[in-house]
């Protein structure tokens, strides 16, 4: 269940990200949801994520609540 709604998470952050029309900030500069990617097949099958993604949601960790909260991306 945990997986489902990251996945969804992430294909929604992803729509935003690509129809946003706003200029981006310093913040949203760090915080992209299309480094999330290398982790999609980590959370679509059942094999264990990679040196890539984990790499990858340690730098994207400060966001991971931003987009959470974020009411756009519900």
């Amino acid at each position: 269940m945990m997986r489902v709604s990251f996945v969804a998470l992430c294909v929604v952050a992803l729509a935003v990200v690509i129809f946003s029309s706003e200029s981006r900030t310093a913040e949203a500069k760090t915080c992209n949801p299309m480094k999330l990617l290398p982790c999609m097949s980590a959370l679509t099958s059942s094999s264990p994520p990679s040196t890539s993604c984990c790499s990858r949601l340690k730098e994207q960790q400060p966001c991971l609540c931003g987009y959470i909260k974020n009411p756009a991306l519900k």
